[in-house]
Order: structure tokens, then sequence, then C-alpha cells
């Protein structure tokens, strides 16, 4: 676990940052992005709203255009046309009163000169529409355009405002919004730090507690044994004699105690090179060390294939260790205990069961017996601490530890940690 001043110094929330440390949006970038965007879709709904008008227009003055011209046909004669009277009957003044300009134009067959039969203006049209009439003696055409133009430009430029304070306020939003988000991501992180710093803290402080009441728990059960070898022979008082036997008792749980909260509160971190151990060796020379505890609960300790896996020899020790003694510890007296220690790899891990013919768990308590100071009884040898130091270890390794219930009674332990040697396709993945 890392020291307090190991961990990164707290920031203010005025600078929003990412785990990174980088900045994703800043609001101001936030703002010309969102400002463009939406600018460039209100630009391209007015267009085309006015593309939708001025077809629209134009689809209208063109009836208008075609209707007049239809009038104008009908007035015609075969031979000589009374211009008057085709001007009359067309009704092309009513056009202005609607807000069009026309021209009406004839083209000679012969000399191919235009010649300007009736006008609302001077004035040239501006991109108007045409309807062409084929007269006897030339070719009418009647061309028609609104007089203020296709386009309403005092409607466009109140749109076009409206349309660029819509996106001023919506960039505004965005803005607003990213400062918002950006302050609570810079808190989070500012709280993330404090909690890890005082997690870190509380850590140190409990393994120095750990370590520092050693030493007065080893004098306790040191003074307890002198005290009772001085005394041997001298004292006829049996209580006195059990009062001295409890004391060097308590002392020596309470160093066990100590030891087992040492080793869980640095079980998550590597006692030594993290690199493929080999199982079976580190096995074969834990349960020479384990020979007398083992002989002495009279049990059989089968072992099969066990592939290697990836983890520090130290930890890796402590993980067999806690499951040999804690199935020591729960045999039964009416048969000899066995305990069957297995493994084998599936995929990128190795699972390694140790199984026993003792007295179980029941389901209700699998889950229980992993947490720290957690025993079946009161009574029961063992600190409570073993099965949260094993599963502390190998959920750091990206593994896992749980019970189960073995055919034929009794326990198995189940420990998955990172397989030391990878198949061929996990590989080439």
């Amino acid at each position: 676990m890392p020291a307090p001043s190991d961990l990164p110094s707290l920031e203010r929330p005025g600078g929003p940052t990412t785990a990174g440390g980088r900045l994703i949006w800043r609001p101001v970038s936030l703002a010309v992005v969102v400002f463009v965007l939406a600018s460039a879709l209100t630009a391209g709904l007015i267009w085309r709203q006015e593309q939708y008008g001025v077809r629209e227009a134009r689809s209208l003055a063109t009836a208008v255009a075609a209707e007049r011209a239809y009038a104008i046909h009908l007035s015609a004669d075969r031979g000589l046309v009374a211009f008057p009277d085709v001007l009359a009957s067309a009704q092309l003044a009513e056009l202005e009163e609607r807000g069009y300009a026309y021209e009406l134009i004839r083209l000679h067959p012969d000399s191919r000169e235009k010649e300007v039969i009736s006008a609302s203006s001077s004035r040239s049209l501006v991109d108007p529409v045409e309807e062409v009439l084929s007269m006897q003696n030339a070719t009418w055409t009647l061309r028609v355009a609104p007089v203020e133009g296709w386009s309403d430009a005092s409607g466009l430029l109140w749109k076009s405002a409206l349309g660029l304070f819509f996106c001023l306020l919506l960039a505004w939003q965005a803005a607003w919004q990213a400062k918002l988000v950006a302050a609570a991501k810079a808190h989070e992180r500012t709280l993330e730090l404090r909690v890890a710093q005082r997690t870190a803290d509380l850590q140190r402080l409990a393994e120095v507690t750990a370590h520092h009441l050693q030493e007065p728990a080893r004098r306790v059960a040191s003074y307890a044994g002198r005290l009772r070898s001085q005394l041997a022979g001298r004292i006829d008082d049996e209580e006195v004699q059990v009062s001295l036997d409890f004391l060097g008792q308590q002392a020596g749980r309470l160093q066990e105690l100590l030891r087992d909260v040492e080793l869980y509160l640095a079980a998550d971190q590597p006692r030594g090179k993290v690199e493929c151990c080999s199982v079976e060796q580190t096995l074969a020379d834990l349960l020479t060390q384990l020979a007398e505890p083992i002989a002495r609960a009279g049990a059989r300790v089968n072992v099969g294939p066990l592939p290697d896996a990836v983890i520090d020899a130290p930890r890796l020790k402590d993980i067999f260790r806690v499951a040999i003694e804690n199935a020591l510890r729960h045999g039964r007296s009416d048969q000899a205990l066995r305990i069957d220690i297995s493994g084998e790899q599936s995929g990128a891990s190795v699972r390694y069961q140790i199984s026993d013919n003792g007295s179980g768990v029941e389901e209700a308590y699998r889950a229980r017996v992993f947490r720290v100071f957690e025993r079946l009884s009161s009574g029961s040898e063992g600190t409570g601490v073993g099965l949260a130091i094993l599963r502390r270890i190998a959920e750091s390794t990206g593994g896992h530890a749980w019970l189960e219930e073995t055919p034929g009674g009794g326990c198995r332990l189940v420990l998955e940690l990172p397989a030391g040697h990878q198949p061929p396709a996990s590989r080439r993945s």
C-alpha cells in the first residue's frame, strides 16, 4: 500500500480534468462547436424553407401566367389582332393588384426583333416565368414575376435573426452544462483522491499498530512462560497454575491474531517478484514444514498435478498454508482426515481444489467464512482471518476463491489464479 506522500496531490475543482489529466471539452470549445453545428443546421432549415417557398411562388406565378396567356389566345382573331381588345380580355392590369409585374412581348417571325406590347413598368423583371403563345403573325411571350421578388427579404431577415439567437442560446447552454459537468468531474476526482489518501492513512495506521503490538504480546508470552517455569513445583494452588496457563495461551493467541492481521493488510501487495511459480515445488516445501501438524492430526495428503501460476512465491505459499491449516483444524474424530489437492488449467486461469472429508461448511455460511474474524463457532481454533487472507490474495491477482461441498461430505476450497503458461489460442489473441 503506498504511503500518503505517494498519492497524487488533491486538485481544486477549477481545473476540470479526466482520469488521464487532460481536458475533454473546454466550455468555450464546446460552445463554439455547438454554435457552428446549430448554425449549419439552422441555415440548412432556413434555406430549405426558402427554396420551398420560391418553388411554391413560381408554381403559382406559372399558373397565373398560363391563365392570362390562355385568355389572350382565346381573344385573338384568326386574322388581324386588335391589341386593345386582347389586352382588355386578358385583364393584365389585375396582375399588378395581385403583386405581380408583367411584360408581354412579340417576336417578329422574319426580323426576330422583340417588341414590347404591354408592360407593368419599365424595370426589367427578375427571373420571370414565361408563357409562349404561337400567334398567326408572330410569337408572343407573357413574362410574369413578383414585384417584391421571389424571396421575402424581411421574413428571411427575421428568420435569420431568430436562428442566430437560437444558436447563441444553445451554445451558451452547452457551455454552461459543460462547465457543470467539468466541475462535477473535478469534485468527484477530488473526493476519490481524499478517500484514497485517508484509506492509505488508515491502512498504514493498522499496519503500524499490528506491528508494534507484536512486541508487547511477545513479551507477555515470554514472561508468562518464564513465570510458569520459575514457579514450577513451588505452587500447590491449581487455580494459580490454571491462570498462568491461560495467560500464556491468550498471549500466544494474541500473537497469532496480530500476525494474521498483518498478513491480511499486506495480502494485496506482492512480497516478491510476480512471475510464473512452480506450485508443485512450493507445495512440496510447505508440506515438509507442516509435517508435524499433519502427523499430529493423522491426516493423509494426496497431491495431483498442479499447473504453474503467476504470483509471487511468498503469497503463493501463504495461500496453501492457510488452506491446509484450515483443513487440519476441521477434521472429524470418527475417521482419518484426508486432504486431496489438485489443479487444472482453463484458458488463462488455473483452478486449484483443496478437498477434505472433514465436517464441512453449511451452504448458508460458505460466503461468511471469508469475512475477517468470522468463525463457525466461538470455541473453534484459528483466528478467523485465514480464509479472508486467502481470498484477498486471490482477488488481488485477478482470481477468486470459494467453497463447495464434496460428494462424500466435507468441504472443497477452490482457488482461481492466473495461469503460468497460456494456451496457444490465448497467446495468438
